[in-house]
């Protein structure tokens, strides 16, 4: 009879053969949001799909960039775009946000997200159709969720956040998050 350990797994005897290993199970993760009908893509045969917002860094802090155990994929990959495109968003005086999401996605409104940014004193939602040149924004709030409503059906949108550092009154000290492309169903 052949041998192996089976410390941690168990033991599975087959005949005279001893057998080992754990049994496989699916990697499952609790969505954050459904997807609209038809919206996401069907995956190719033997790739894996993930979501970036519930994966977190689990190794030592970084000091280079302000990356720390627990923090989200998502909001690393933000943070590394936000660096590459405007540095002083990322280690200046006025940090944006990284980690911006949406929440649900309707037909005429799309909830969004974000972390708190260290250096925050407001926040302002702002929005466009992705054709257009013209940047909306909501009212300015010290919430980390917002409601853009009376959208277009099935039309992309690009979201941001402006993370506002100065105080009411004082010349504005400000930074932007990422920029999202997000389609209303």
């Amino acid at each position: 009879m052949n041998s192996c350990s089976c410390n941690k797994c168990g033991t599975n005897y087959v005949g005279n053969e001893k057998k080992c290993g754990c049994k496989d199970t699916a990697y499952t993760t609790i969505p954050t949001f459904t997807c609209p009908p038809g919206d996401c893509p069907e995956p190719p045969a033997c790739s894996e799909i993930f979501s970036a917002r519930c994966i977190t860094y689990q190794g030592a802090g970084i000091n280079d960039l302000p990356i720390t155990e627990g923090m989200s994929v998502q909001a690393i990959i933000q943070m590394f775009t936000l660096y590459l495109t405007n540095p002083s968003a990322v280690t200046g005086a006025c940090k944006a946000t990284f980690n911006v999401y949406p929440t649900e996605i309707g037909a005429t409104f799309i909830t969004i997200g974000w972390d708190s940014s260290p250096t925050a004193n407001r926040y302002q939602v702002q929005y466009k159709a992705a054709s257009s040149m013209v940047w909306l924004g909501l009212a300015e709030q010290t919430t980390t969720v917002a409601t853009i409503g009376n959208l277009t059906t099935n039309t992309n949108y690009n979201v941001r956040i402006k993370t506002i550092c100065s105080a009411p009154g004082d010349p504005e000290v400000f930074s932007y998050s990422v920029t999202l492309n997000i389609k209303t169903i």
